[in-house]
């Protein structure tokens, strides 16, 4: 198993160094909206490339095809950074599972204190991972899921604006 991967990882390896000037022709366009340099996305396109291997099974005309289309989502992710809403999500979810640090709990609780007991519920539903949206739908009289979707992207809304509210908060106390 060790060596079957050691291969794959070498074959990655050899064909993005093949490739690097490719490459990094591709990243530049990605570098205007972020702090990473080339070495930081030829080291996403090995981890693409290993991961691509291993689905597609050899290099070849269709590796390639699957490498590009991958390393391109991979490029956009590392471009914009974390996005904000999933940010709060990930709070969000930190704070209904009970495990993590207690300081993220406590912050999700307090995120989650600014939407409407309506998109609170929806939240604490959707987390819950026992519902779908359809079931969720019935429970609150609507009728349509994706009024689901809608209440869950207004809480998500009204989080990421109290977030954007606190950052300024913060901001001015240092700067003053």
């Amino acid at each position: 198993m060790r060596g079957e991967r050691d291969e794959v990882w070498r074959s990655a390896m050899e064909w993005v160094d093949g490739k690097k000037r490719v490459i990094a022709a591709h990243v530049r366009r990605y570098q205007a909206h972020t702090a990473y340099d080339v070495d930081d996305y030829l080291h996403q396109a090995y981890i693409t490339a290993f991961e691509t291997l291993g689905k597609v099974g050899s290099t070849g005309p269709r590796f390639e095809q699957f490498f590009w289309v991958n390393f391109k989502h991979a490029c956009f992710r590392v471009s914009i950074g974390p996005n904000l809403q999933d940010l709060t999500k990930a709070m969000l979810v930190s704070g209904a599972q009970k495990t993590g640090d207690p300081a993220d709990r406590q912050a999700a609780i307090e995120l989650i204190s600014h939407m409407s007991p309506r998109e609170r519920e929806v939240w604490e539903l959707v987390l819950d991972g026992a519902h779908t949206r359809k079931e969720i739908a019935r429970r609150f009289g609507l009728r349509a899921p994706h009024h689901v979707k809608m209440l869950k992207r207004r809480g998500l809304e009204r989080v990421k604006k109290r977030v954007a509210e606190k950052r300024c908060e913060v901001l001015e106390a240092l700067a003053g």
